[in-house]
């Protein structure tokens, strides 16, 4: 742990980690003491409760980490931009930016950056290159890729770029909105979901006390085993749903790759309903064959209900498996079509429409890819084909993009004034990029749900042992009574 500390710039102190022990053992105390456990069993609760103290530790220093490290890398964006627009050098930018950061990691990363910059005589590109590699190892998020991509195209080009910056600048605000609401929502599931539990093993407590003294169970073996258990998963629930706060801010949720897309695409355009239905014609003749055995061994009439709604499912088997990939081929490219669109009007602020569409398809989405090829196609030839703008994922009925592409045809044919033609495509499509990045972050695992069911299934199967216990109690009591 020491040495994972130190990689991210922090030390292990003593006096903090002994504060961390102090503050498990007393709550493994009181959980003990409320429960009444016998001594060998609160040792072993206690013991269990310690060993999870370094994670513990761990946990809230790499959180800090990352939660500063996204900090730093937001300031750091929102800098370059500001400086570069005022300036046109990275140099100078790079210099005024890391002005800005006190002593810390990030600064000791733009020192050894602009190092490389201002010691870059032999190939000011290379410098410039490896000045950026310092930054993003650290760093290690794809924005800042691309915020680093542009800086180098806009040096190398020249002229005007304060409008693609706060293009830009807008794209990192809503990223940077939809991170924070994220890393809370996770706080509040951790702090909502051990409160639960803790409030349950009240309840727990409240019930096994609540019992006469001739029908107390809370003395047995068994009992006093559940209950320590119970405690002890306690605060292992903590610590796992606490290890999901500490991942990085930074890291892009993962996105469907280019084979995948192009065989799900593939198989849509592609869909002929008889042929698919002949594929998987094996299925509902077995299930037939089936479900008139079931009948034949129980001729009642819900054996032949549900075998029927199996029959009918089985049948259109290939009907539901095209739903569902169209369904989730439609959710890819409504997080992958708001962040074309931004790249698009960065594309056009020096390139024609066209051109901006035939330069995107690099690095847009994979989803993407299949549908950019095809009106490109058309475009080489047919300039100012209207369809071709329209007919972009119409297949899908994805709310919000025939008008963006309206839009961006007028563009293309100058009936709309430029600037305020892309003023509202860029107002509009915050709109749908807010909800694009939120629904990628969700991706990552949104485990909600599971969180407040976990320590219901914990104690309901505790409730269930003390049931079994008191069962027990009482018959012992009336054997007694008869012998």
């Amino acid at each position: 742990m020491t040495k994972a500390l130190r990689e991210m710039g922090e030390e292990y102190e003593k006096k903090e980690a002994i504060l961390y022990y102090g503050a498990v053992f007393l709550l493994a105390m009181i959980g003990c003491f409320f429960f009444e456990l016998e001594v060998k069993y609160m040792f072993i609760v206690i013991i269990a409760y310690l060993v999870f103290v370094p994670q513990i530790f761990y946990n809230q220093r790499k959180r800090t980490f990352e939660i500063r490290r996204f900090h730093d890398v937001n300031a750091y964006m929102s800098q370059m931009a500001q400086s570069f627009t005022r300036t046109g050098n990275v140099l100078h930018s790079l210099q005024e930016t890391g002005n800005t950061f006190p002593e810390g990691k990030m600064q000791d990363v733009m020192i050894k950056a602009i190092d490389c910059m201002e010691n870059g005589f032999y190939d000011v590109r290379e410098a410039q290159k490896e000045a950026y590699k310092h930054i993003e190892n650290y760093c290690g998020c794809e924005k800042l890729l691309n915020l680093h991509n542009f800086l180098f195209t806009a040096e190398s080009r020249g002229g005007e770029c304060a409008t693609e910056f706060g293009i830009l600048e807008k794209i990192r605000n809503v990223w940077e909105k939809a991170m924070w609401d994220y890393h809370k929502k996770l706080l509040f599931d951790r702090n909502l979901g051990v409160l639960l539990y803790a409030m349950l093993l009240g309840v727990c407590v409240f019930i096994i006390k609540s019992f006469p003294e001739n029908l107390s169970i809370i003395e047995l073996w068994g009992v006093q085993v559940v209950n320590a258990i119970m405690l002890i998963l306690l605060i292992t629930f903590f610590v796992l749903l606490d290890m999901r706060l500490n991942t990085s801010l930074l890291k892009e949720p993962n996105i469907m790759s280019k084979e995948k897309a192009d065989l799900y695409y593939g198989y849509i355009k592609g869909y002929d309903e008889k042929k698919e239905r002949r594929k998987y014609i094996i299925f509902p003749i077995l299930m037939g064959i089936l479900v008139v055995l079931w009948y034949l061994t129980d001729s009642t009439s819900s054996v032949l209900a549900v075998g029927i709604v199996l029959f009918v499912i089985t049948l259109n088997m290939h009907k539901i498996i095209f739903k569902a990939t169209v369904w989730n081929v439609k959710k890819e490219l409504e997080k992958a079509f708001p962040k074309w669109l931004f790249d698009i009007m960065l594309l056009i602020q020096h390139n024609s429409i066209e051109n901006a569409i035939f330069q995107s398809i690099e690095k847009a989405p994979p989803i993407l890819h299949s549908e950019l090829i095809r009106i490109c196609d058309i475009l080489v030839f047919e300039p100012k084909c209207a369809d071709a703008y329209i007919s972009f994922l119409a297949d899908f009925n994805i709310a919000g993009v025939e008008t963006a592409m309206r839009k961006l045809y007028s563009l293309s044919v100058g009936t709309g004034g430029d600037a305020e033609v892309m003023k509202v495509i860029i107002e509009t499509n915050l709109t749908f990029l807010a909800k694009a990045e939120e629904k990628s972050i969700a991706n990552k695992g949104d485990m909600s749900a599971l969180v407040n069911f976990i320590p219901m299934i914990i104690v309901s199967l505790g409730m269930m042992a003390y049931c079994a216990a008191l069962i027990f109690v009482s018959l012992s009591r009336i054997w007694a009574m008869f012998s």
